[in-house]
């Protein structure tokens, strides 16, 4: 991936988990998914958003109250640009991304997706425990010298 799809995946997903809930189940929401021909379709979207995290499962928009993920990918001029719109009942982020390829771009909104819905989704480093005070024994008081002769 290109740094400018890095950095921007870093900038969508940071803004994506500040405003996204923290779901210990499963979250099922609403994907309307459009990219060009030649790019990864809605089923390779999906499978690249499970490979980050299990929690989320994609419904059609019944009209049931549920977030709304919104995806586009279009390409112009060699250029490959990506959207990502998250309705929260009324309350819409976007987000864009762009790229060299469909494939850098569609992973880059798959990942900014599970990270939407699992802010979890890449694993928190585990923190190093503290160290343990090790006690190192005090020596000996020194022993009373013996008295001088006289």
């Amino acid at each position: 991936m290109t740094l400018r799809v890095l950095w921007g995946s870093a900038h969508v997903l940071a803004l994506l988990c500040l405003a996204s809930p923290a779901h210990a189940e499963k979250e099922t929401i609403a994907l309307d998914f459009q990219a060009a021909s030649s790019c990864p379709d809605r089923t390779r979207f999906i499978e690249r958003v499970h490979t980050f995290t299990t929690k989320v499962e994609v419904a059609s928009d019944d009209g049931t109250a549920r977030r709304k993920f919104g995806i586009r990918v279009t390409r112009s001029a060699g250029a490959v640009r990506g959207e990502l719109t998250i309705d929260n009942r009324g309350s819409k982020t976007t987000r864009n991304v762009s790229g060299t390829t469909c494939d850098e771009v569609v992973s880059a909104l798959a990942l900014a997706t599970a990270l939407a819905v699992d802010p979890e989704a890449l694993g928190e480093p585990t923190p190093e425990p503290p160290p343990v005070p090790v006690e190192t024994p005090k020596p000996p008081p020194p022993k009373p010298s013996p008295p001088s002769p006289p």
